[in-house]
């Protein structure tokens, strides 16, 4: 895997200087032979060697091409992070890269020829004569890959974890010759899963001291364990729980949506905020939120999951009724906003958008100014918003000027918006058009006025 740049370039010159001069010879031939007039069968004589020479000058070209790629791929392969040897049925080592020899702190010479259990793991005999199993042996007699996670030695006699693959390379007639043996280190990858194993078992035990409902189940979605929260939420007995699937424990119609998400739990390692209605002892229904995160084995393989369950079924009511309000606020026909002590717009009814001709990105987070003009704000508005942010109830008629509804005499009512701690935090806006009212009411007293004049 050592850089042969110097030796291709030699050799593609040495081939090119050949085919020159045998070019330059045929061609000195050629025109003795058309000079002479021999016979055909003299001529053809002749040309043999010009024929012999031109598959010579064939084969050096592709030696030459041969020989470039060859160096291509040795300095690709000398450039490669990963460890690379190429080891023989023997398990002598026949080649290997730069970064190979970085790793094992070796000289290239001092690692040709070699057994490559001497090289990773200081042995002086095969790995299976220590204990440990030789994916390499399988290679050679199955002549398939292998992939697997090894312990070697480094340079400083320090053990690192890491990643192998084994790759046949066959001759002709099918038969293993060699094994390509590429070697990632995975030692932070290790550490880290061993540290994420630890924190597992700490958040299992935070769970199970938890106030909160806490379950785990096994593979196949069976009760491992519960805390005596999920059985005071559900009214069970731990003997009615432990060993029984989880699916008998939640409403019918939530069965299917547990078997799909428990599939992709386990492939996913986390859930989070999965709902269902579970069943209590009573036959009554809890609505419960659950998060959870699968616990492994130190070999990786699943163990069991931890969740807890969060009831929210009163939760869910008060947001139905949210949204209900929020439906309610949407189709009413009067302008409804929410502006905070800063004058900037916090919420706005479709009604109040649509006069306007914006949508909701164009007004929530614009100040009135900004939406009204700060003239109409200035002289308008802020004189009456800023009674109404000192905790006073503000109601007023006035002539608005909407860039789609027009020209509209607005009935419009200023209430304070109080804050969790009863604090002013801004101001909830109700405009009513009144503009068929106003009118209605001038039409009447212009009557009223020319009925006075004709009297």
């Amino acid at each position: 895997f050592y850089r042969t740049g110097p030796v291709a370039r030699e050799t593609s010159e040495t081939h090119m200087g050949k085919i020159r001069k045998r070019q330059a010879g045929g061609n000195t031939d050629k025109r003795k032979t058309a000079g002479t007039g021999q016979s055909r069968q003299t001529l053809a004589e002749d040309k043999l060697p010009d024929t012999t020479a031109h598959l010579e000058d064939l084969v050096a070209a592709r030696t030459v091409a041969l020989a470039e790629k060859e160096q291509y791929y040795r300095s690709v392969l000398h450039d490669l992070h990963e460890d690379i040897l190429i080891i023989g049925p023997d398990y002598r080592i026949t080649d290997v890269n730069h970064a190979a020899l970085v790793t094992t702190g070796h000289k290239r010479q001092d690692v040709i020829g070699r057994h490559c259990y001497e090289i990773s793991h200081g042995y002086d005999s095969p790995c299976d004569e220590h204990g440990q199993a030789c994916p390499l042996k399988k290679v050679f007699t199955t002549g398939r890959p292998a992939n697997f996670r090894h312990k070697h030695t480094r340079a400083d006699n320090g053990a690192v974890d890491v990643d192998i693959l084994l790759s046949p390379l066959k001759d002709q007639a099918g038969s293993v010759t060699h094994v390509i043996k590429a070697v990632r280190d995975v030692t932070d990858l290790v550490q880290a899963q061993t540290a994420l194993q630890k924190s597992e078992e700490k958040f299992r035990l935070l769970y199970e001291r938890s106030p909160l409902g806490y379950q785990s189940l096994d593979e196949d979605g069976y009760f491992v364990e519960v805390n005596q929260t999920w059985l005071d939420l559900l009214g069970y007995s731990r003997d009615e729980v432990i060993g029984n699937w989880f699916g008998n424990f939640i409403a019918p119609e939530c069965i299917e949506n547990f078997r799909r998400n428990f599939s992709c739990f386990k492939e996913a390692g986390e859930v989070s905020g999965i709902e269902f209605q579970m069943v209590r002892k009573d036959g009554s229904h809890v609505l419960v939120a659950i998060d959870g995160r699968i616990g492994y084995q130190e070999d990786g393989s699943f163990r069991q999951t931890h969740c807890v369950l969060h009831d929210i079924t009163e939760r869910r009511k008060a947001e139905e009724k949210l949204h209900q309000y929020e439906r309610i606020v949407s189709s009413a026909t009067d302008m409804l906003a929410l502006v905070d002590q800063r004058y900037v717009y916090l919420a706005a009814n479709a009604a109040y958008l649509r006069a306007f001709a914006k949508t909701s990105n164009e007004v929530i987070g614009r100040t009135v100014a900004e939406v009204f003009g700060e003239e109409f704000f200035s002289t308008v508005i802020r004189p009456k918003a800023e009674r109404c942010l000192a905790g006073e109830n503000i109601r007023y008629q006035a002539w608005y000027d909407f860039p789609a509804a027009g020209r509209q005499y607005m009935d419009a009512a200023y209430t304070p918006y109080l804050g969790p701690d009863s604090e002013v935090r801004g101001f909830v806006v109700v405009s009513h058009d009144i503009t068929e009212r106003k009118r209605a009411e001038e039409a009447l007293r212009q009557s009223e006025s020319r009925f006075r004049t004709l009297a």
